[in-house]
């Protein structure tokens, strides 16, 4: 109905509907702390990193959207991260929200103030500032809540003198009837609670924004905070890492960011390219080109196109995948330089890598496609350009590229140093100023730690940004000479931090992990070495790999923990040592301790020592040795029994290993009186220290399933504890090892040997249950568990996982879907990380939903380094062999078929795919030598045999002593091939029959015909196999 004729007919309606006179409901929750207002999933992330940079708590999120995108607040809904807030609503506002139509403003100003009665926030946080956003910061701050500024993007910096006026009726870019709402905001007195929208809002409490210098210069605050979302490489995902690996992009490359103008595809692909080769040429690197998300087909055809024709494939890399992002990249790959028109990220890049340089090719770029066709979308483009590179003018480390570089005679400085493995710079201030300066860390109390953040803050992130190159007129490229702007020693100023500067980030990088804000520790750690983790102290080392870990972010860790810890740790203790001429008695009483256990493996078996725990690297203490040393510094120490409690779950594999013997290197070169009793205790040394690292040791053999060396590890825990109690915590890990051996035997006489005392019924049908296992008693496995499963209280099924153990039962016995019902229980019980995992690939391996398997296996392990155990390896490589993926597979396994990790069963894997591609002569040489240490080998052997047409050679492994029963339909369909090409029809005849008696779901279809021609065959010379 038109609005004219609902006014007549329908007033009460048209009032209601009218913005002037418009109510829509609004439901908040009364009472929180900070409100955050989002349009966009930009804003989203940004936002909720803010929150874990800050650890901000008691959140609420207001979603402003209108009806010109109505999927937006959808996945805006489906992206909360609902830990981060105590709820979320959606406001309406009108089409164009950011006109200034007086009647919008009526509407929008009326919802603001239902929503600010409805939540009552302390603090509200906004990512913009103008219009609307400056009338709902105008009202806020008239009823008494704080205000913060979240910066969005550059956008917060293209503010200049003229836009900070209040706008008039002759304002640029105004229709008329916004110039008709100007003119009643500033002139009728009824509309004087709106003119706050006419002019930016700059008063705030809080800005956080990555360049506070420049903030500083527009906004009006008593404090600035250094914020970005990608800071320190905190959104460096296992994606944009596989993809950094996949590409092989090194700290010797550059990266491209193109951005998408309306300018002909073909002209805009040949200019860039043509200034990147220049580039490429001159430096001696690679540049790796990533798209736009929003470049179109067409596009990203003529660039590939242009790169094939002028045979730039080795030094102008495209990347097909879309959602490689640059800011992750960079925090993964650490790349020389980043180069662009005028994107963001040439802004941005700083935060995540220090060292890194920037180079907008804006004025080149803009010589280029300044004339051709479609003369309009070709001036916009080009005066968009020009705009937003004035807007990259203001930040000091961009550098602009100057036309006259594509004519530069670079004679002398086109050899990148680093791409030579030469570093010139100068020296960095001594890191060991730094070390023992832990005041922050440990000793000052909180509250002046507070009032310290309060008084460095804006020195340190002032600082950091104003650290720029010598001379900072070389941003417009004015003051560039030919053969510098280029060179590496015109960006070392920028590249590195101030002994001053270096001070003042690590105090803050502190302050910040006493009050655990850890993403904001990580960050601060990150600007004061830019150096990279290679240059750590070890004990400030030790300070970053705590706050890592605390994060969450593993990898990392375990980066600072090699690079720093690892390396240097040894040397900088033995620095310090005091040397003696004897051993510590307690130092003997702990490593007595642990060497005791093992010899005493009995009932359990035999001694089989982990290399890498107790193998060469291992210290052996004896009074002709350098006695430990005193490590004053407590950090190493408390890195060291963090690292203890996440071995074996989250660092595991050969790095998990190695950690490990360096945790047993640490704590040999401490002695009890060496550290700080009173700061921090050194529990290490006591039987509960001897008992964590037992306990580290068993959980990293576990992973590998490594049992015997996990068996020692259980035995030298009871040896370490003089009350027992570890023997009766660890007797069902010691039952389960002894199963996984099949040595049912010793797990009969370990059970009738221990004090069951002190076990539960359900600890004892759970050491039942094992003990039936090592002899692969599935059927009584499923009876005794499930007859029990009731007698299991919550902690006990989370510790014992009978859960786990029943679904391996069942799934054993064929029965998949009670399988699945108990692995689905599992998952809200089970702390056993490592056995769940794999009890749910085995399931998907036995019902031969391949590409479920290595989507799973993906997501919990490194399939780039191979950081998996042995099993893992296996059932990727047959997932990716099964699905036909032999390209995929052979990668996998890249140069890793040597590795020293790897079990036997990896290897045949191995050669099993070498027989799918057609090398059987390959599986040949594999699995030959592995006769003797696996059961499988000769069936592979067969196998391999029989596809190079060796039948007799397939006969003569097939019918030796030292071959197995054949186990499974494809080792007795194997059999039965090898028996009829050579003539023994009877046993041809056996393997059929047994195919069929044991394994009729899953046997060929023609198995029964084959098996009914060989009786027929059989009938008048033997005795033939019935078929019923």
């Amino acid at each position: 109905m038109p609005k004219l004729t609902k006014f007549f007919h329908q007033p009460g309606e048209f009032l209601n509907e009218s913005l002037w006179f418009r109510q829509e409901e609004f439901k908040g929750v009364d009472g929180v702390d900070n409100l955050f207002v989002v349009t966009n999933l930009g804003q989203l992330a940004q936002v909720q990193a803010l929150i874990q940079f800050e650890q901000l708590q008691n959140n609420y999120l207001l979603i402003l959207h209108t009806d010109a995108n109505k999927r937006m607040p959808v996945f805006i809904i489906k992206n909360i991260d609902t830990s981060l807030f105590t709820g979320h609503a959606l406001l309406w506002l009108p089409h164009s929200p950011n006109k200034l139509v007086l009647k919008k403003l009526v509407y929008m100003d009326r919802m603001y103030k239902k929503v600010l009665l409805a939540i009552r926030p302390k603090t509200v946080f906004l990512l913009s500032f103008e219009r609307h956003y400056a009338l709902l910061a105008a009202r806020a701050s008239s009823w008494g809540c704080k205000l913060a500024l979240v910066e969005e993007g550059t956008g917060t910096y293209k503010l200049d003198q003229a836009q900070l006026r209040p706008a008039t009726v002759f304002s640029d870019g105004l229709n008329r009837a916004e110039r008709l709402s100007v003119c009643c905001i500033r002139t009728l007195p009824m509309f004087r609670r709106y003119r706050s929208a006419l002019s930016p809002y700059l008063h705030y409490d809080d800005v956080y924004v990555a360049f506070p210098e420049l903030a500083k210069k527009v906004f009006k605050s008593d404090r600035f905070h250094r914020f970005f979302l990608h800071a320190g490489g905190m959104t460096a995902d296992a994606r944009t890492k596989r993809l950094v690996h996949k590409y092989q992009i090194s700290s010797a490359d550059f990266v491209y960011v193109n951005q998408r103008y309306r300018i002909d595809e073909a002209e805009h692909a040949a200019s860039v390219l043509t200034i990147l080769s220049r580039i490429s040429e001159m430096l001696s690197c690679r540049v790796f080109v990533k798209m736009h998300p929003k470049d179109t087909p067409q596009f990203h055809e003529a660039f590939r196109a242009q790169i094939e024709q002028r045979v730039l494939q080795d030094r102008i890399i495209y990347i097909n995948e879309p959602d490689f992002l640059i800011e992750p990249a960079i925090a993964a790959a650490r790349p020389r330089g980043v180069i662009g028109i005028a994107s963001t990220s040439l802004v941005y890049a700083p935060f995540v890598s220090k060292s890194i340089r920037v180079y907008s090719i804006a004025p080149t770029f803009l010589s280029m496609v300044a004339s051709g066709g479609n003369a309009g979308k070709r001036a916009a483009s080009c005066a968009l350009i020009a705009k937003h590179l004035e807007i990259l003018k203001k930040f000091k480390h961009v550098v602009v590229l100057p036309e006259a570089f594509m004519a530069a005679d670079f004679t002398g400085n086109a050899t990148d140093c680093r791409c030579a493995g030469e570093v010139r710079h100068p020296d960095p201030p001594p890191a060991d100023k730094f070390e023992n300066n832990n005041s922050m860390w440990a000793d000052e109390n909180k509250k002046t730690a507070h009032k310290y953040a309060e008084d460095i803050e804006d020195a340190v992130r002032t600082h950091v940004d104003e650290n720029g190159r010598a001379g900072s007129t070389c941003n417009d490229g004015n003051a560039l000479t030919d053969g510098t702007f280029l060179d590496d020693d015109a960006h070392i100023p920028h590249a590195l931090v101030t002994e001053n500067e270096r001070v003042l980030l690590l105090a803050t990088a502190r302050i910040a992990a006493t009050r655990q804000q850890w993403q904001k520790a990580s960050c601060y750690f990150s600007w004061a070495f830019a150096e990279g983790y290679a240059e750590l102290p070890p004990a400030i080392a030790a300070e970053v790999f705590t706050v890592l870990v605390m994060q969450e972010r593993y990898d990392a860790a375990l980066e600072v923990w090699g690079a720093a810890i690892s390396r240097h740790c040894r040397a900088e203790i033995r620095v310090q040592a005091t040397v003696t001429a004897s051993t510590p008695s307690n130092i003997n009483a702990f490593i007595g301790c642990r060497l005791t256990a093992d010899a005493s493996a009995n009932p359990n078996g035999n001694i089989n020592v982990r290399a890498g725990a107790h193998g060469s690297e291992n210290i052996a203490v004896d009074a002709t040795q350098t006695a430990p040393s005193k490590l004053i510094d407590t950090r190493i120490l408390d890195a060291a029994h963090l690292a203890l409690t996440y071995l074996g779950t989250t660092f595991s594999g050969r790095k998990g290993w190695k950690v490990y013997s360096d945790v047993e290197h640490i704590i040999s070169l401490t002695t009890l009186d060496g550290v700080n009793s009173a700061s921090s205790p050194n529990i290490l040394h006591s039987a509960q220290g001897a008992i964590a690292i037992q306990q580290a040791r068993a959980r990293l053999a576990i992973w590998d399933e490594d049992w015997q060396t996990a068996l020692n590890a259980l035995n030298a825990m009871d040896a370490c504890s003089a009350t027992h109690v570890a023997e009766r915590s660890t007797l069902i890990q010691k039952l389960m090892c002894l199963a996984e051996m099949g040595r049912h035997d010793n797990a009969v006489q370990l059970l009738q040997l221990s004090d069951n005392a002190g076990l539960s019924t359900a600890a004892i049908a759970m050491a039942q249950a094992w003990v039936d296992a090592a002899a692969a008693q599935w059927i009584n496995v499923a009876a005794e568990l499930g007859s029990n499963l009731a007698q299991f209280s919550d902690d006990e099924r989370r510790t014992l996982a009978p859960d786990v153990l029943l679904a391996r039962a069942y799934r054993t016995l064929k029965d998949f879907s009670s399988a699945k019902q108990h692995l689905d229980a599992a998952k809200a019980y089970c702390e056993q990380r490592v056995l769940l995992q794999k009890e749910h690939a085995m399931l998907a391996r036995d019902e031969k939903r391949w590409e479920d398997l290595a989507a799973m296996l993906e997501a919990a392990y490194s399939v780039d380094t191979m950081e998996m155990p042995t099993w893992a390896v296996v059932a990727y490589s047959m997932a990716l062999r099964k699905q036909g993926l032999i390209d995929k597979a052979l990668s996998f396994w890249g140069d890793n078929t040597a590795s020293e990790h790897l079990k036997p069963e990896a290897y045949l894997e191995f050669a099993a795919l070498k027989m799918q591609t057609g090398h059987w002569q390959s599986a040949v040489v594999i699995a030959q030598p592995l006769q003797a240490q696996s059961d499988d080998a000769p069936w592979v052997l067969v196998a391999a045999y029989l596809m190079g047409g060796l039948i007799d050679d397939a006969y003569a492994v097939l019918t030796a002593d030292t071959t197995r029963a054949a186990i499974t339909p494809e080792e007795l369909e194997l059999q039965a091939q090898v028996a009829q090409l050579t003539g023994h029809w009877q046993m041809a005849a056996e393997a059929w029959h047994t195919m069929l008696a044991q394994f009729a779901e899953s046997a060929p279809p023609y198995a029964w015909d084959r098996l009914l021609a060989l009786n027929t065959l059989l009938a008048n010379h033997e005795k033939p196999v019935l078929a019923h």
